[in-house]
Order: C-alpha cells, then sequence, then structure tokens
C-alpha cells in the first residue's frame, strides 16, 4: 500500500500525522514558515503583551458573526506590508453584547477599524438593531465592504505565498482554532470554485478574509477557469 501512494498521502491518510493538502484552499500554509510569535523584523507581539497602537502596526479586528454557528473575532496586526494575526476569539451561543464584552477585555491595543460582514448591517428582529450598529454603538469605527469569497480567498493566497518576497501573513501560535482552519479549509470532492461550508473552519476563514478586503481600496477581479 505505502508504493502505491505518495508520501503526503500516506502520512496523512495511514499513519495521521498532518491532513492532507488534496483539495486543500490554501496548500501553501505552512506551520513552521507562518506561525510565529513575532511578525518579521520584530513587528507584532510576543505572547502575552500588550502594546499600543501608537508603537507598533496598526491593530484592527475581523469579525464574523454568528450565534448558533460560532461568532469569530480575529486580532489583526498590520505594518503596511505583514499581516499578523495575534489572538482570536470563537464562541457560539452568545449575544454581540456579550461578545463585545469579551472583546474588550483582551488588552491587546487601541483598535483602528473593524471588518466584518456586510450581512450585519441588517437589523435583528430582537432589538431592532443591527449587529454592526452594535459595534458602532461600542465606539468602534466599521468596515463592511462586500466582495466575492473567491477574491478575498485569492488575497488570503497572495500573502501566504506572495510571488516575491517572504510570506505577509503570520499567525501567533496561540490561534489554534485559525491554524486548524487554514490548514483544514477544503473544496468539496465533486469541485467547483467555491469551499465547503463545514461549520467547523469557513467562519474563521471568512473573518479573515472580511479583513483583506477591507484592508484596500482597489478592486481584485479572480478568473476561475
Amino acid at each position: 500500500m505505502k508504493r502505491r501512494v505518495s508520501r503526503e498521502t500516506w502520512e496523512a491518510e495511514m499513519l495521521c500525522r498532518r491532513p492532507s493538502a488534496r483539495g486543500c484552499v490554501f496548500p501553501t500554509f505552512d506551520v513552521e514558515t507562518h506561525v510565529r510569535d513575532q511578525a518579521t523584523g520584530g513587528l507584532g507581539e510576543s505572547a502575552g503583551a500588550a502594546a499600543p497602537a501608537s508603537t507598533g502596526p496598526a491593530l484592527h479586528l475581523a469579525i464574523d458573526f454568528g450565534f448558533a454557528n460560532p461568532f469569530v473575532c480575529l486580532w489583526v496586526r498590520d505594518d503596511g506590508r505583514v499581516v499578523h494575526v495575534i489572538d482570536e476569539y470563537v464562541q457560539p451561543q452568545r449575544t454581540v453584547i456579550e461578545h463585545l464584552q469579551q472583546i474588550q477585555s483582551r488588552r491587546h491595543g487601541d483598535i483602528a477599524w473593524v471588518a466584518c460582514d456586510p450581512a450585519g448591517s441588517a437589523r435583528s428582529e430582537q432589538t431592532a438593531m443591527s449587529n454592526i450598529a452594535l459595534l458602532r454603538g461600542a465606539g468602534y469605527r466599521v468596515r463592511h465592504r462586500p466582495s466575492r469569497i473567491v477574491d478575498g480567498l485569492e488575497m488570503i493566497r497572495a500573502a501566504l505565498c506572495p510571488a516575491t518576497g517572504a510570506p505577509a501573513l503570520l499567525v501567533h501560535p496561540r490561534c489554534q482554532r485559525l491554524i486548524g482552519a487554514m490548514r483544514g479549509y477544503r473544496y468539496p470532492e465533486t469541485g467547483g470554485e467555491l469551499p465547503l461550508k463545514d461549520g467547523e473552519h469557513d467562519h474563521l476563514i471568512d473573518a479573515l478574509r472580511y479583513f483583506f478586503v477591507n484592508r484596500r481600496t482597489g478592486v481584485i477581479q479572480v478568473s476561475v477557469y
């Protein structure tokens, strides 16, 4: 059996040492390369430290709303070239107000702006307020630009493995859920341009995608063949 398959397939499927890269949305993501407690050049945050926004890269939040599905928040430092995800919060079955209390208790620094799902502008039947309105009411500047899923995924792939230079997307070791999502997010075996909505990995990737989409002002077109 070992002679009939590749080493990658053998280690993934028979020895369970790592997930298979077959059908993976981010095949270039590598733990040794992309998981670091500090960004390139000493930027970013070491474990347990809290740096003011005025002394380092801008700090942002990337949010995917959810209730039955998990609410996801990522803390993202951006120096203009390197994006470093330094913390994560993943929790279902709570209100946005409860989530905000948890987010505000993590003192990583001042937040420049928050990127989130444009669907968060819809008003809740229970509160008559939208999730975006709640964020703004808490004092956050909010960006919620609409985009195609494939465009956001291409931005993430470009940051993981730029055509030239070092990787421009890093993840702190404490972000175990995001690391798992980067390795496990997959396309369906039947094919197609959109990844599986598996309820486990897609919400974390959605939050990261919203950050990249709202980070730039230009429009990126991606052709899928």
